[in-house]
């Protein structure tokens, strides 16, 4: 998923899965480590999905992103920072192969969350939604697309929303970060005090530091 940071934030939901490969390596290609790509990951659409072709995928939210080869020219065209490229081999339901799309590892980090927009509101059922969570721009380390440290929210920066609605990239939605929201304060209270260290693929820790 994508939450765009800037006066409009964004939130993109992405589904496929990734055959055959251990989950811990999914999550650490999701985090710009292509490095672990063997030479091909084989996706498949799922059939829920319908048979629209789109030029960003839709993935589960451990997998990385998968894009058109065109989408990843575009985002090398206009500067996009924060991503690494590694390939992917896509298939259908049916096990027919869909030429042209590239897998996209998020190398931009921030360190943390600002809770300074947090409000509260409650819903006709009773639960309280927290709303307004925001990025700490002091720990941003000033990518287009960044996560935190421990966790696979991918964020980015209005300028990757504006390029892919003029460009009319499909599947990519775009909602408000200010409508993101969390039923239990402690998730939200977790998220704003961080986790500073980057568990790295082999099993070590970094502190995180902001380049």
């Amino acid at each position: 998923m994508f939450h765009s940071f800037s006066n409009k934030r964004s939130l993109s939901m992405l589904f496929a899965t990734a055959n055959d490969y251990p989950c811990s390596k999914l999550y650490y290609l999701a985090r710009g480590y292509t490095e672990l790509a063997p030479t091909q990951v084989l996706y498949t659409k799922d059939k829920s999905g319908g048979d629209k072709v789109t030029d960003i995928l839709n993935t589960t939210p451990l997998c990385p992103i998968v894009v058109r080869t065109w989408v990843r020219d575009l985002m090398l065209e206009h500067g996009i920072t924060g991503w690494r490229e590694f390939p992917v081999r896509v298939v259908d339901f049916d096990g027919n192969e869909i030429a042209d799309y590239c897998g996209i590892g998020v190398t931009g980090r921030c360190g943390g969350l600002d809770a300074s927009k947090l409000w509260t509101c409650k819903r006709a059922d009773g639960f309280i939604m927290y709303h307004g969570v925001d990025i700490d721009t002091s720990t941003w380390d000033g990518s287009d697309i960044f996560m935190l440290p421990s966790r696979l929210y991918t964020f980015t920066t209005s300028k990757v929303k504006t390029l892919f609605n003029k460009y009319k990239v499909s599947n990519a939605r775009f909602d408000d970060l200010d409508d993101w929201y969390f039923y239990h304060l402690d998730k939200v209270t977790e998220l704003l005090t961080g986790n500073m260290t980057e568990i790295l693929p082999d099993g070590q820790t970094n502190q995180f530091v902001i380049k």
